[in-house]
């Protein structure tokens, strides 16, 4: 025999349940919708000083038509004949006489499959440069890389091969 109010049961809670989650959702609905009240605005005065930054000097109307005259795309345009540096950047000549004075001492070479390659070498006490075959550091030109030497031809046309220190010398 079947108890009817099991099965009566069921629906009754299914409906309950309904309302409660309609309830929950139009509850949260509402609290996404509304708007908090803002609070009233203060002003805020700003008291400092700004004297010391400082300001960068006017462009004259001569400087602006000077950079003006000179249209990035005119036909007749050429290449200026040095590179741009910053303030208390070495030009070229000072770095080559800086360096030039040096011994040149190889911290290591790198050799391609195909035959190129390129070689870490710094020359007097200046920073470490890379150096691929045909470029230049100070008088020295690298013309070749093998492992753990290279072969340098200076300005006067000689060739000088220097090699990687061993560890520990």
């Amino acid at each position: 025999m079947i108890d009817r109010r099991v099965w009566t049961a069921g629906p009754r809670w299914s409906l309950v349940a309904l309302l409660a989650a309609t309830g929950v959702a139009a509850w949260s609905l509402w609290q996404a919708i509304a708007l908090d009240p803002v609070p009233d605005a203060t002003i805020v005065q700003v008291t400092a000083s700004f004297s010391h930054i400082a300001t960068r000097p006017s462009t004259s109307s001569r400087q602006m038509a000077s950079a003006v005259d000179r249209d990035l795309f005119r036909p007749d345009r050429r290449r200026p004949t040095h590179r741009f540096r910053l303030p208390g950047e070495q030009t070229e000549s000072e770095g080559q006489s800086i360096a030039g004075g040096g011994a040149l001492k190889l911290i290591g070479t790198a050799v391609f499959p195909e035959g190129g390659g390129f070689a870490m070498c710094r020359l007097g006490t200046g920073s470490p440069k890379l150096v691929r075959i045909g470029e230049r550091l100070g008088q020295y030109t690298l013309h070749h890389v093998a492992k753990g030497k290279a072969v340098f031809r200076t300005s006067s046309g000689t060739t000088m091969e220097v090699a990687v220190p061993k560890a520990g010398s």
